[in-house]
């Protein structure tokens, strides 16, 4: 049985480890790290499969079906696998402390990668960073005490941590090369691998950190390391360090972190900068006040008696006041139900910040969503559980895709402009359960928040497929059809340029009204006005008419032989529109004998146009003139892929996505949830309907991150 933290056993087994030899040390931590992280191969294995079997149930493809096969081979080599994992985490530890030869002295650092390290080096990176961006405060506090460590085993310098995030993803990867993996199944395993390591990493990191302190290696001193962990402890405001030597970073009111200790990103100095913010708004304590602060544990049973006695139908309450003030009030109110003498005590300067951050963020989401009264309640009862968590969690808006951060946002995206009702009610249903989730189960347990956005990601993700397919082939059906009403008008206006005024022979004039003009219309759409079978196309309409000249002033030998010499380019021009070798042979037999005339009627050719006024897209609300240029909208034309909520006279609203803007005439296809066809907006409509309201643009298609930025004025 494990002892007690804290206890007298655990100071024994820290003395114990502390006894041994730094190399018996290291081994230990080495075999311990790779038993917790052992079980995520299998973990991602199951993931990736889940996936891919879910996929091929809703869309069965070959590419998928092969993945699948795949996954089973993997299964019956999981042995040989998990030896490759173990032998990359080992060879990480092999000759450890020493420092790893410089370019300059290492013959291999220019050496050619072979195309399967090459794609490993690729597809690994940005998993790499990514995990080193989340956990860098984690990483430093473990690499200074492993230079402690080196020191005692006689390094020199700062030597490579072997258990940094490097080491695990190349480990997964060369565990699983790409001759052994689908591209398709190797992708969908690094993706589930990486997210598990996102929580299997933080706790073996606490654990590592631990487990050095009990052996004996301090800290590095005089570094920047130190300087992390020197803060003041033991305030009124709490330690400044909560678990283990600096493990979990300082209290969100110290004030102090900057790019440097958030690993140099723009984005790492959010939280701080909101923290300025609120503190400058909020009004100075008088001097005299004398009331205590709040202790966190007191704080938070306070939050949980509030997160659990609401529901969704009580809030939001019937109060005028700003949303600042009536978490406040609630606040109070909570405390006196627990007998707390709310005369006496004030909530402290980071259980401030919290609220009054809290209180921004959902304001700037109900105002800038369209959220039905159900939706509203829901979204202003999960200010409990985001107060708990900007409190617990300073790096909460530091941190890239941080999984609570992504459940709100997810969840105000499948609210907006929905209103629980048609074909969007399921998405709708589905943020609701996701929300009543987090608002009543949520304590401190990161994996109720994870569970929900798995849920989340789970129940959208067919839907969000689906919708994608539908969104494509709308676009494409339009593309197509202006692209081919764009090639017939120019064949019709080519056609009169040729021809003018001119009188010519009617199996001169039927030829290229018929075949010749269908013939330039697939060369446009195909290969374009450029290009070498237009070209030949209008050479060939040239000498069509230089025969009829000829034949007119009865030049017989120029018309024999300007006929040889547009043989093949007529019969070129008729098989690109699928005459046969005998259709083709009678057509040039008529135009031999109506050529061999000179005296037989001409007249100017009729030939009714291809594309008529009215064909121009019947039916829509399109007032784009046929050829009028792209980018009339200009300036306030959102971007495709855009979010729009649009608003009609009745005030229902509806959640539309700008699929396609037409590189010809600039039309705009809007569409639904699901995929479907909205509405196609010339750019003058487009243009009125957001200058009325009637059509909304968001921000952008992350919701919490368009409000940070418009909170901070980014």
């Amino acid at each position: 049985m494990r002892t007690p933290q804290g206890s007298g056993g655990e100071a024994v087994a820290g003395a114990q480890r502390a006894a041994a030899p730094p190399a018996q040390q290291l081994d230990a931590l080495r075999q311990e790290f790779r038993a917790r992280l052992q079980p995520l191969l299998a973990e991602a294995q199951f993931a990736a499969e889940k996936d891919l079997q879910q996929m091929y149930a809703e869309a069965p493809d070959v590419a998928v079906g092969d993945a699948l096969a795949n996954v089973a081979m993997l299964r019956r080599d999981a042995l040989r696998h998990e030896r490759r994992w173990q032998a990359r985490i080992d060879a990480a530890f092999a000759g450890w402390p020493a420092r790893a030869p410089t370019a300059d002295g290492d013959p291999a650092a220019y050496a050619l990668l072979s195309e399967g390290e090459l794609s490993t080096q690729l597809i690994g990176q940005p998993a790499i960073e990514a995990l080193q961006r989340r956990f860098a405060d984690a990483l430093s506090v473990v690499e200074s005490r492993l230079v402690s460590l080196a020191a005692r085993m006689g390094g020199d310098g700062l030597p490579a941590n072997p258990f940094a995030p490097p080491v695990v993803v190349d480990a997964f990867l060369l565990a699983f090369p790409p001759i052994d993996c689908e591209p398709l199944l190797r992708q969908s395993l690094l993706r589930h691998y990486e997210r598990l390591c996102g929580t299997h990493l933080g706790p073996a990191y606490a654990w590592l950190n631990g487990a050095l302190a009990a052996g004996g290696f301090a800290m590095l001193g005089g570094s920047v390391h130190a300087a992390m962990v020197s803060q003041p402890v033991g305030t009124a405001e709490g330690a400044s360090w909560r678990g283990r030597d600096g493990l979990a970073p300082r209290g969100p009111d110290d004030g102090t972190a900057t790019p440097a200790n958030r690993g140099g990103d723009a984005i790492a100095m959010r939280g701080t900068l909101l923290r300025a913010l609120v503190r400058a708004r909020r009004p100075a304590r008088a001097a005299d006040d004398t009331r205590r602060a709040f202790g966190d544990r007191e704080f938070l049973a306070v939050l949980s008696l509030l997160q659990g006695s609401e529901t969704p139908t009580r809030w939001p309450p019937a109060d005028p006041a700003p949303f600042a003030l009536q978490l406040r009030r609630a606040m109070l109110a909570g405390a006196s139900g627990l007998g707390m003498g709310v005369d006496a005590a004030l909530p402290s300067a980071a259980q401030d910040d919290a609220l009054d951050i809290t209180a921004l963020l959902f304001d700037a989401l109900r105002a800038s969503a369209c959220l039905a009264p159900g939706a509203e309640a829901r979204l202003t009862r999960l200010a409990w559980p985001w107060i708990r968590l900007v409190l617990d969690d300073p790096q909460l808006f530091d941190t890239e895709a941080h999984p609570a951060v992504r459940a709100l946002a997810t969840i105000v995206t499948l609210w907006d402009g929905n209103p629980g009702s048609g074909d969007d009610a399921v998405l709708h249903a589905l943020a609701d359960a996701a929300a009543d989730a987090i608002a009543n189960g949520y304590q401190g347990e990161a994996a109720v928040i994870e569970r929900a956005l798995g849920e989340l990601d789970a129940g959208s993700a067919p839907m969000l497929r689906r919708a994608a397919i539908s969104e494509r082939r709308a676009w494409q059906a339009l593309d197509g059809s202006e692209r081919l009403e764009a090639a017939r008008r120019f064949a019709d206006e080519t056609l009169v340029a040729r021809i003018g005024d001119r009188a010519v022979l009617p199996v001169v004039g039927a030829f290229l009204a018929g075949p010749w003009r269908g013939a330039l219309v697939q060369a446009r759409l195909r290969e374009g006005t450029g290009s070498a079978r237009h070209q030949e196309l209008l050479e060939l309409a040239d000498g069509m008419l230089r025969l009829d000249a000829d034949a007119a002033r009865a030049r017989g030998a120029a018309v024999a032989d300007g006929l040889l010499a547009l043989e093949a380019p007529l019969r070129a021009c008729l098989g690109t529109l699928g005459e046969d070798g005998g259709a083709i042979d009678m057509l040039l037999v008529s135009l031999a004998a109506g050529l061999a005339l000179p005296d037989a009627p001409r007249a100017r050719p009729e030939a009714a146009p291809l594309v008529a006024d009215s064909d121009a897209d019947a039916g829509q609300a399109d007032d784009a003139a046929p050829g009028s240029a792209p980018g009339f909208l200009t300036g306030a034309a959102p971007e495709v892929g855009a979010v729009l909520v649009a608003r009609d006279q009745h005030g229902a609203t509806r959640h539309l996505r700008l699929a396609w803007r037409s590189p010809l005439t600039g039309r705009c296809l809007l569409v639904t949830r699901q995929g479907a066809r909205h509405a196609v907006l010339s750019p003058s409509s487009m243009a009125a309907a957001l200058a009325s309201g009637e059509l909304v643009a968001r921000a952008g298609p992350d919701p919490v991150e368009a409000a940070l930025r418009g909170i901070l004025g980014a």
